[in-house]
């Protein structure tokens, strides 16, 4: 197994064709997304291994049957990537393919494993979702003076810093909403990864604050971003996760894919 250079990122491109194009995924390739990727063969990868920092998770994708790689997919863990994960103070290591023909449980059939299931949803048309009142919202793409202290405060820079490689890569390639009470963000909404004509969306807000309908109004305005620019609004979450299901659906996404994922505490 070989650790590609962000220079080598784009020869695993070709990797993804015939399976779900995550954005996840695409978004690290194109360099966007801060993360890693391992190959078999760092001139002509047959199979790799795709990690993306903010996700936290790894991605495989290429030749789901390359016996070289996917019998020592257990070992390299050990010895390289769990080390590396415990560095960032990181529990477990959780991994799913770009289709279903990756054998997962027998890659690593001596751990400890759970599984559990990831919902795609996607719309193209804007909902209309009333603000509640008690905060202002301002745009985080919008990049000017008067927002800059945004990205300092603890939630933003939290999120943008996992996600993005960059500030200005944010500020060129995404889009973004905050809400703000008494100085202090309560909320956040923005898109995680960008690839091919999707953004991912991602939301958050303050413990203090949640219930209050916060979260769906700056999602709201965020997926209208999106599709004003003329893209796709991808959501993703777990199928366990009741809450942000709904919240997609009550904006009119639509589910259009389903995966697998497998794993294991380190």
């Amino acid at each position: 197994m070989q650790e590609l250079t962000s220079s080598q990122f784009q020869k695993v491109r070709p990797l993804v064709q015939g399976g779900h194009q995550h954005p996840e995924i695409l978004s690290v390739i194109e360099g966007r997304n801060p993360g890693w990727i391992f190959a078999d063969n760092a001139d002509q990868p047959g199979s790799a291994l795709v990690w993306n920092r903010g996700m936290h998770g790894f991605y495989l994708i290429g030749d789901c049957r390359n016996e070289d790689f996917t019998e020592g997919m257990d070992n390299f863990a050990a010895h390289t990537l769990e080390p590396r994960m415990r560095r960032y103070g990181l529990t477990d290591f959780e991994i799913s393919g770009h289709h279903d023909k990756w054998d997962l449980e027998g890659m690593f059939a001596s751990r400890n494993l759970y599984d559990f299931e990831q919902l795609v949803f996607e719309t193209g048309r804007k909902a209309s979702v009333p603000e509640t009142k008690g905060y202002i919202t301002l745009p985080l793409h919008q990049y000017s003076e008067e927002n800059r202290w945004l990205f300092h405060t603890p939630l933003v820079k939290e999120h943008i810093e996992a996600f993005w490689t960059s500030v200005e890569a944010f500020k060129n390639n995404g889009f973004g909403y905050v809400a703000v009470s008494d100085a202090e963000v309560i909320g956040l909404c923005y898109t995680s990864c960008r690839a091919n004509n999707r953004f991912a969306i991602g939301v958050e807000t303050a413990p203090q604050s949640r219930g209050k309908g916060i979260g769906i109004y700056l999602a709201s305005l965020v997926a209208g971003e999106v599709i004003d620019h003329g893209f796709i609004p991808y959501w993703d979450c777990t199928s366990d996760n009741t809450a942000s299901k709904k919240l997609a659906q009550r904006l009119g996404f639509r589910l259009v894919h389903r995966y697998q994922c497998i794993g294991f505490p380190l």
